[in-house]
C-alpha cells in the first residue's frame, strides 16, 4: 500500500477491525482519503442503467 501511495496509484482502502476510525482519521489528515471526492461520486443506484447498456453493447 505504501509503496503505490509513493507513487502515486490510487488505491481503494478500507479500514477494518476495533481501530477502523483510528485508521480512516489517520488516512484523511494524511491525504490518502478525501471526503468531498467520495461524496462527489455517483451512487451505485446512478450507474445501473449504464452498466446494464455496456453489457447488451458488448454481447
Amino acid at each position: 500500500m505504501m509503496a503505490a501511495t509513493a507513487v502515486g496509484v490510487p488505491q481503494l482502502t478500507l479500514p477494518r477491525g476495533a481501530d477502523h476510525f483510528v485508521n480512516a482519521e489517520a488516512a484523511e489528515s494524511h491525504g490518502f482519503a478525501v471526503r468531498e471526492e467520495i461524496a462527489a461520486l455517483l451512487a451505485p443506484a446512478d450507474l445501473v442503467g449504464d452498466l446494464e447498456n455496456l453489457a447488451v453493447a458488448a454481447r
